[in-house]
């Protein structure tokens, strides 16, 4: 397989055994939080709606507040 992707096995076996990086982490948080704002309303917010709530739980660096899973939604 190291052959195929034109890389080295220590490599590849290295990138096995690391742990997933903060920023990946942090997508797949955004991506949870995203997924349940629009579960939460029934699945019928825009991308527009979606943006506005979770400004409610992320600061404009990124880190949250709290897990958008945890808050009721914005329903103005």
């Amino acid at each position: 397989m190291c052959r195929v992707m034109s890389v080295s096995c220590t490599g590849y076996y290295d990138r096995l055994s690391r742990h997933e990086s903060k920023r990946s982490q942090g997508n797949l948080a955004l991506k949870a939080d995203i997924k349940a704002i629009h579960e939460k309303s029934r699945q019928t917010y825009s991308e527009r709606r979606i943006k506005d709530d979770l400004a409610l739980f992320y600061d404009e660096s990124g880190q949250t507040h709290q897990s958008a899973a945890d808050k009721p939604l914005n329903e103005s």
